[in-house]
Protein backbone atom coordinates (compact mmCIF):
# COMPACT_ATOMS: atom_id res chain seq x y z
CA UNK A 1 0.00 0.00 0.00
CA UNK A 2 2.83 2.40 0.86
CA UNK A 3 4.56 1.63 -2.45
CA UNK A 4 1.38 2.18 -4.41
CA UNK A 5 0.71 5.47 -2.60
CA UNK A 6 4.10 6.68 -3.86
CA UNK A 7 3.17 5.85 -7.44
CA UNK A 8 5.03 2.54 -7.74
CA UNK A 9 3.15 0.21 -10.11
CA UNK A 10 2.91 -3.27 -8.60
CA UNK A 11 5.78 -5.62 -7.75
CA UNK A 12 9.05 -6.71 -9.30
CA UNK A 13 10.03 -10.31 -10.09
CA UNK A 14 13.58 -11.67 -9.99
CA UNK A 15 14.52 -13.87 -12.97
CA UNK A 16 15.25 -17.30 -11.52
CA UNK A 17 12.82 -16.76 -8.65
CA UNK A 18 13.40 -15.44 -5.14
CA UNK A 19 16.22 -17.95 -4.73
CA UNK A 20 18.17 -15.98 -7.34
CA UNK A 21 18.13 -12.99 -4.98
CA UNK A 22 19.52 -15.15 -2.18
CA UNK A 23 22.26 -16.46 -4.49
CA UNK A 24 23.21 -12.93 -5.54
CA UNK A 25 23.40 -11.81 -1.91
CA UNK A 26 25.46 -14.90 -1.05
CA UNK A 27 27.97 -14.13 -3.82
CA UNK A 28 28.24 -10.47 -2.79
CA UNK A 29 28.80 -11.46 0.84
CA UNK A 30 31.42 -14.11 0.02
CA UNK A 31 33.26 -11.64 -2.22
CA UNK A 32 33.63 -9.48 0.91
CA UNK A 33 34.97 -12.39 2.96
CA UNK A 34 31.76 -13.30 4.78
CA UNK A 35 31.48 -16.92 5.98
CA UNK A 36 28.03 -18.48 5.49
CA UNK A 37 26.99 -21.62 7.37
CA UNK A 38 24.24 -23.63 5.66
CA UNK A 39 22.05 -26.29 7.33
CA UNK A 40 23.32 -25.08 10.69
CA UNK A 41 20.81 -24.79 13.52
CA UNK A 42 21.30 -22.24 16.29
CA UNK A 43 20.76 -23.58 19.80
CA UNK A 44 20.93 -20.31 21.71
CA UNK A 45 22.33 -16.81 21.94
CA UNK A 46 24.81 -16.57 24.81
CA UNK A 47 24.33 -13.62 27.18
CA UNK A 48 27.07 -12.67 29.67
CA UNK A 49 27.08 -9.62 31.94
CA UNK A 50 23.95 -8.20 30.25
CA UNK A 51 25.53 -8.36 26.81
CA UNK A 52 25.13 -10.68 23.83
CA UNK A 53 28.49 -12.40 23.45
CA UNK A 54 28.13 -15.38 21.13
CA UNK A 55 25.90 -17.82 19.27
CA UNK A 56 25.97 -21.50 20.20
CA UNK A 57 25.16 -23.95 17.41
CA UNK A 58 23.44 -27.31 17.80
CA UNK A 59 26.75 -29.09 17.13
CA UNK A 60 28.26 -27.31 20.15
CA UNK A 61 30.35 -24.80 18.21
CA UNK A 62 30.38 -21.28 19.66
CA UNK A 63 30.73 -18.20 17.43
CA UNK A 64 31.69 -14.99 19.25
CA UNK A 65 30.77 -11.57 17.87
CA UNK A 66 30.67 -7.89 18.75
CA UNK A 67 27.11 -7.67 17.46
CA UNK A 68 24.48 -10.38 17.00
CA UNK A 69 21.45 -9.84 14.77
CA UNK A 70 18.56 -12.26 14.37
CA UNK A 71 16.13 -12.28 11.46
CA UNK A 72 14.08 -15.02 13.08
CA UNK A 73 10.67 -13.87 14.24
CA UNK A 74 10.62 -11.83 17.49
CA UNK A 75 9.01 -14.58 19.59
CA UNK A 76 11.55 -17.20 18.50
CA UNK A 77 14.46 -14.81 19.03
CA UNK A 78 13.42 -13.57 22.47
CA UNK A 79 11.63 -16.56 24.03
CA UNK A 80 13.62 -19.43 22.52
CA UNK A 81 17.08 -18.33 21.37
CA UNK A 82 17.77 -15.91 24.24
CA UNK A 83 15.36 -17.08 26.94
CA UNK A 84 12.90 -15.41 29.28
CA UNK A 85 15.30 -15.18 32.23
CA UNK A 86 17.29 -12.39 30.55
CA UNK A 87 14.35 -9.98 30.28
CA UNK A 88 11.95 -8.28 32.67
CA UNK A 89 8.64 -10.07 33.27
CA UNK A 90 6.57 -7.19 31.88
CA UNK A 91 8.59 -7.26 28.65
CA UNK A 92 8.12 -11.02 28.27
CA UNK A 93 4.39 -10.58 28.85
CA UNK A 94 4.25 -8.08 25.97
CA UNK A 95 6.21 -10.39 23.67
CA UNK A 96 3.94 -13.36 24.41
CA UNK A 97 0.91 -11.21 23.58
CA UNK A 98 2.17 -10.30 20.11
CA UNK A 99 -0.38 -11.47 17.54
CA UNK A 100 0.91 -14.02 15.03
CA UNK A 101 -1.70 -16.79 14.70
CA UNK A 102 -0.97 -18.38 11.32
CA UNK A 103 -3.03 -16.53 8.75
CA UNK A 104 -2.33 -18.21 5.43
CA UNK A 105 -1.33 -21.42 3.71
CA UNK A 106 0.71 -21.87 0.55
CA UNK A 107 0.36 -24.31 -2.33
CA UNK A 108 3.15 -24.73 -4.89
CA UNK A 109 2.10 -26.30 -8.19
CA UNK A 110 3.52 -27.44 -11.50
CA UNK A 111 1.12 -27.26 -14.45
CA UNK A 112 1.11 -28.87 -17.91
CA UNK A 113 -0.43 -25.81 -19.50
CA UNK A 114 -1.92 -22.39 -18.82
CA UNK A 115 -5.14 -21.75 -16.90
CA UNK A 116 -7.83 -20.49 -19.29
CA UNK A 117 -10.00 -17.87 -17.62
CA UNK A 118 -13.67 -17.88 -18.60
CA UNK A 119 -13.74 -14.13 -19.13
CA UNK A 120 -10.80 -14.14 -21.60
CA UNK A 121 -10.57 -16.25 -24.76
CA UNK A 122 -6.84 -16.85 -25.07
CA UNK A 123 -4.49 -19.86 -25.23
CA UNK A 124 -1.27 -17.83 -25.09
CA UNK A 125 0.44 -16.13 -22.16
CA UNK A 126 -1.50 -12.94 -21.53
CA UNK A 127 -1.70 -10.20 -18.95
CA UNK A 128 -4.08 -12.35 -16.93
CA UNK A 129 -1.29 -14.92 -16.49
CA UNK A 130 1.33 -12.32 -15.59
CA UNK A 131 -0.91 -10.69 -13.00
CA UNK A 132 -1.06 -11.38 -9.27
CA UNK A 133 -4.60 -12.77 -9.26
CA UNK A 134 -6.93 -12.44 -6.27
CA UNK A 135 -10.23 -14.28 -5.93
CA UNK A 136 -12.93 -13.33 -3.44
CA UNK A 137 -16.57 -12.89 -4.36
CA UNK A 138 -17.40 -10.13 -1.87
CA UNK A 139 -16.38 -8.31 1.28
CA UNK A 140 -18.91 -10.42 3.18
CA UNK A 141 -17.15 -13.58 2.01
CA UNK A 142 -13.81 -12.24 3.25
CA UNK A 143 -15.35 -11.31 6.62
CA UNK A 144 -16.83 -14.81 6.98
CA UNK A 145 -13.41 -16.33 6.26
CA UNK A 146 -11.83 -14.05 8.84
CA UNK A 147 -14.24 -15.09 11.59
CA UNK A 148 -13.78 -18.79 10.85
CA UNK A 149 -10.03 -18.23 11.16
CA UNK A 150 -10.51 -16.47 14.50
CA UNK A 151 -12.37 -19.53 15.76
CA UNK A 152 -9.68 -21.93 14.46
CA UNK A 153 -11.79 -23.27 11.63
CA UNK A 154 -10.85 -23.64 7.95
CA UNK A 155 -12.86 -21.09 5.91
CA UNK A 156 -15.46 -22.48 3.55
CA UNK A 157 -14.29 -20.01 0.88
CA UNK A 158 -10.91 -18.51 1.76
CA UNK A 159 -9.59 -15.63 -0.38
CA UNK A 160 -7.26 -17.11 -3.01
CA UNK A 161 -4.21 -15.36 -4.50
CA UNK A 162 -2.08 -16.84 -7.28
CA UNK A 163 1.01 -16.01 -9.30
CA UNK A 164 2.42 -17.87 -12.32
CA UNK A 165 6.20 -17.34 -12.22
CA UNK A 166 6.80 -19.01 -15.59
CA UNK A 167 4.61 -16.46 -17.35
CA UNK A 168 7.45 -14.02 -16.71
CA UNK A 169 10.44 -16.31 -16.40
CA UNK A 170 10.80 -19.27 -18.77
CA UNK A 171 13.84 -20.56 -16.88
CA UNK A 172 11.75 -22.00 -14.01
CA UNK A 173 9.79 -24.57 -16.07
CA UNK A 174 10.22 -26.67 -19.25
CA UNK A 175 8.55 -25.49 -22.48
CA UNK A 176 4.73 -25.55 -22.30
CA UNK A 177 4.84 -26.23 -18.56
CA UNK A 178 4.36 -23.74 -15.75
CA UNK A 179 4.89 -23.07 -12.06
CA UNK A 180 2.27 -21.46 -9.88
CA UNK A 181 2.26 -20.28 -6.25
CA UNK A 182 -1.05 -20.00 -4.42
CA UNK A 183 -1.85 -18.34 -1.09
CA UNK A 184 -5.02 -19.13 0.85
CA UNK A 185 -5.81 -16.42 3.39
CA UNK A 186 -7.33 -16.81 6.87
CA UNK A 187 -6.08 -20.34 7.42
CA UNK A 188 -5.56 -21.05 11.16
CA UNK A 189 -2.43 -22.47 12.74
CA UNK A 190 -4.38 -24.55 15.25
CA UNK A 191 -7.60 -26.37 14.38
CA UNK A 192 -10.71 -26.90 16.50
CA UNK A 193 -11.13 -30.35 14.98
CA UNK A 194 -8.38 -32.70 13.90
CA UNK A 195 -4.85 -31.67 12.90
CA UNK A 196 -3.06 -30.58 9.77
CA UNK A 197 -1.69 -34.03 8.97
CA UNK A 198 -5.29 -35.22 8.72
CA UNK A 199 -6.81 -32.17 7.04
CA UNK A 200 -4.05 -30.72 4.84
CA UNK A 201 -5.64 -31.99 1.60
CA UNK A 202 -8.78 -29.95 2.31
CA UNK A 203 -6.79 -26.86 1.33
CA UNK A 204 -6.10 -28.29 -2.13
CA UNK A 205 -9.76 -29.13 -2.58
CA UNK A 206 -10.77 -25.59 -1.61
CA UNK A 207 -8.25 -24.05 -4.01
CA UNK A 208 -9.39 -26.17 -6.97
CA UNK A 209 -13.11 -25.63 -6.30
CA UNK A 210 -12.71 -21.83 -6.11
CA UNK A 211 -10.20 -21.47 -8.95
CA UNK A 212 -12.10 -23.58 -11.45
CA UNK A 213 -15.07 -21.21 -11.12
CA UNK A 214 -12.90 -18.75 -13.06
CA UNK A 215 -10.46 -21.10 -14.85
CA UNK A 216 -12.41 -24.35 -15.48
CA UNK A 217 -9.37 -26.24 -16.82
CA UNK A 218 -7.19 -25.83 -13.72
CA UNK A 219 -7.79 -29.33 -12.30
CA UNK A 220 -6.69 -31.14 -15.46
CA UNK A 221 -3.50 -29.05 -15.64
CA UNK A 222 -2.09 -29.98 -12.23
CA UNK A 223 0.95 -32.29 -12.41
CA UNK A 224 2.46 -31.95 -8.93
CA UNK A 225 1.70 -29.91 -5.86
CA UNK A 226 2.96 -29.17 -2.35
CA UNK A 227 0.63 -27.98 0.41
CA UNK A 228 2.09 -25.93 3.27
CA UNK A 229 -0.29 -25.20 6.14
CA UNK A 230 0.77 -22.71 8.84
CA UNK A 231 1.86 -25.73 10.90
CA UNK A 232 4.07 -26.90 8.02
CA UNK A 233 5.55 -23.41 7.61
CA UNK A 234 6.54 -23.42 11.29
CA UNK A 235 8.01 -26.93 11.09
CA UNK A 236 9.99 -26.32 7.88
CA UNK A 237 11.15 -22.73 8.37
CA UNK A 238 11.08 -22.23 12.14
CA UNK A 239 8.52 -19.40 11.97
CA UNK A 240 6.56 -19.20 15.22
CA UNK A 241 2.92 -20.18 14.46
CA UNK A 242 3.74 -20.25 10.74
CA UNK A 243 3.00 -16.57 10.12
CA UNK A 244 4.84 -15.60 6.93
CA UNK A 245 5.04 -11.96 8.09
CA UNK A 246 6.21 -13.12 11.56
CA UNK A 247 3.53 -10.92 13.16
CA UNK A 248 0.10 -9.75 12.06
CA UNK A 249 0.36 -6.47 10.14
CA UNK A 250 -2.34 -4.65 12.08
CA UNK A 251 -2.18 -0.97 13.03
CA UNK A 252 -1.04 -1.78 16.58
CA UNK A 253 1.89 -3.81 15.17
CA UNK A 254 3.15 -1.50 12.42
CA UNK A 255 5.55 1.45 12.11
CA UNK A 256 6.86 2.47 15.56
CA UNK A 257 4.77 -0.29 17.15
CA UNK A 258 6.56 -3.11 15.26
CA UNK A 259 7.31 -5.38 16.94
CA UNK A 260 6.76 -3.38 20.14
CA UNK A 261 7.01 0.20 21.26
CA UNK A 262 10.70 0.80 21.96
CA UNK A 263 11.97 -1.91 19.63
CA UNK A 264 11.30 -0.30 16.23
CA UNK A 265 14.96 0.79 16.17
CA UNK A 266 15.99 -2.92 15.88
CA UNK A 267 17.77 -2.89 19.26
CA UNK A 268 16.72 -5.45 21.87
CA UNK A 269 17.09 -4.49 25.57
CA UNK A 270 20.37 -6.42 25.75
CA UNK A 271 23.54 -4.70 24.60
CA UNK A 272 24.91 -6.02 21.30
CA UNK A 273 21.69 -7.83 20.34
CA UNK A 274 19.50 -6.80 17.38
CA UNK A 275 16.52 -8.08 15.40
CA UNK A 276 15.45 -7.60 11.79
CA UNK A 277 13.22 -9.40 9.31
CA UNK A 278 9.48 -9.39 8.70
CA UNK A 279 8.64 -8.98 12.39
CA UNK A 280 10.28 -5.55 12.43
CA UNK A 281 9.56 -2.31 10.53
CA UNK A 282 8.47 -2.08 7.72
CA UNK A 283 7.05 -5.61 7.91
CA UNK A 284 6.54 -8.51 5.52
CA UNK A 285 7.42 -8.60 1.84
CA UNK A 286 10.72 -9.30 0.07
CA UNK A 287 12.09 -5.77 0.36
CA UNK A 288 15.32 -6.12 2.37
CA UNK A 289 14.38 -2.86 4.09
CA UNK A 290 14.39 -4.23 7.64
CA UNK A 291 17.82 -5.81 7.19
CA UNK A 292 19.21 -2.61 5.68
CA UNK A 293 17.80 -0.47 8.49
CA UNK A 294 19.13 -2.82 11.17
CA UNK A 295 22.57 -2.81 9.53
CA UNK A 296 22.68 1.00 9.66
CA UNK A 297 21.85 0.91 13.38
CA UNK A 298 24.51 -1.74 14.07
CA UNK A 299 27.15 0.24 12.17
CA UNK A 300 26.21 3.34 14.15
CA UNK A 301 26.54 1.49 17.47
CA UNK A 302 29.85 -0.15 16.54
CA UNK A 303 31.30 3.23 15.63
CA UNK A 304 30.28 4.60 19.02
CA UNK A 305 31.84 1.61 20.83
CA UNK A 306 35.16 2.29 19.09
Amino acid sequence: MLALSEGSAGYSYAIGGSGAVSKALEKAAKDLGVKIFLNTEVEKIIIENDRARAVKLKDGKVLEARAIVSNADPKTTILKLVGQDFFEKEFIHRVKNLKNEGGQAKINLTLKGLPRFSCIDSTNIGEEHKAYVGMAESVDEIVKAYFRWRFHEIPERPPVYSFIQSAWDHSVAPPNHHTMSVLLRYVPYTLNKGNWNERRDELMQLFVSIYEEHAPNIKQLIENYEILSPWDLERLFGINSGHVSHLEQTLNQLLSFRPLVGLSNYRLPISGLYICGAGTHPGGGVTGAAGHNAAMIIIEDLKKSN
